[in-house]
Parts: structure tokens; sequence; C-alpha cells
């Protein structure tokens, strides 16, 4: 009987396994809590879910892995390849914002902007600049005090366009979204819908 169960285990695990080789990935789109603005560069953190993300903008943006960038001595290199990641990442936000026909001003006073901080570890920083009207210079926000609105559509264009594990895929991807519309108002809901 013992040899009949283990026969019977084995074969549910093969079927299981093989049932599961031709679904799309699942990609759960994360709520705004989850958002990272300070992310660890080291080698035990390279399985983090927004370092992750942020190592494949850098990959796709300068052809170089954030390891790579953070390890540049010369700041002015460094800054250079900081800077191309920045454009590549304003560029598709402005682009995904841009398309749902929202506020394009807004998108164009919103610049995100990318620095490596040299403490006793490495870290990304995120934050966005914003050209406020009649302000001499750009303010620099944190992403958690953005609205709860932008904060879930940030979370949503990072992971549709730089989520490494979605691109390693050949059937396809299911996105799982939280509560989409929650956070937006009705105009941004029927964009999304459609």
């Amino acid at each position: 009987i013992h040899e009949k169960f283990t026969f019977a285990e084995d074969f549910q695990n093969l079927l299981s396994k093989l049932i599961i080789s031709f679904l799309p990935m699942c990609n759960y789109v994360y709520t705004r809590n989850e958002i990272q603005t300070e992310i660890k560069i080291s080698p035990e953190n390279k399985n983090d879910y927004w370092f992750k993300m942020f190592n494949s903008l850098f990959l796709i943006s300068v052809k170089k892995s954030l390891f790579d960038i953070s390890k540049e001595t010369n700041i002015n290199i460094r800054n250079s390849y900081l800077e191309q990641a920045e454009a590549t990442l304003n560029e598709n936000f402005m682009k995904a914002w841009n398309d749902l026909g929202i506020d394009e001003k807004f998108a164009e006073s919103l610049q995100f902007k990318l620095t490596i901080q040299d403490n006793t570890t490495k870290q990304l920083c995120v934050t966005i600049n914003e050209k406020i009207k009649g302000a001499s210079s750009p303010r620099n926000f944190d992403i958690k005090i953005r609205s709860d609105g932008f904060q879930w559509y940030y979370c949503f264009i990072m992971q549709l366009l730089y989520n490494p594990d979605t691109k390693e895929t050949s059937n396809g991807v299911l996105f799982l979204l939280d509560e989409p519309g929650m956070y937006l108002n009705p105009y941004g809901q029927t964009c999304l819908l459609k």
C-alpha cells in the first residue's frame, strides 16, 4: 500500500507541475503600503522585490546592474547612469500617465529623482521633484506622501514595466489588481477599465 501511495503522490506532483507550466504567471500588484523608497544595494537584498524592479530599470536603460553602478567610483559616470535611468523612468511614467488622458500637465511637472547614498550600506533613494507653480525651484517629495491614487498607480506602472519576473515567462502574465479603483477618482477608474 505504501508504494501505491508514493506513486499516486508522485503522479499528483508531476501532473500539478505540468498544469502549472501552461498557466500564465500571476503578478499581484502590491498596494501602496509596500512602496520602498530606500532600496538597500547588497547581495543579501538581490531578491527583494523593489530591488529587482529597479535593477531591471537600470539593465534596460544603461545596460548595467544596480550593483555595478553602486560600485562606480567616478561620481560623474555614476551620476550619468543615474540620470539615464531617471530619464527612462520619467519618460515611461509620463507616457503611461498621458495615455490615461487624466492631466498631462501634472505628469510633466513630476520628475523621479534617483540617488545613491554611500553610508555604511549603499542604498538607492527614490524621490519625486515637482515643479510648483510660482516656486523658484522644484520641491522634493517622498512617494509615500503622495495621494493614495498616485501611490497605487506608481506601484502598478513599476510592476508592469520593470518586474523582471514577468519578462521570463512564455505563457503571458495575469495581473491581479488589489482594489485598483479604490484610490482613483471616477475618471481614473473609467480609464483603468479601458
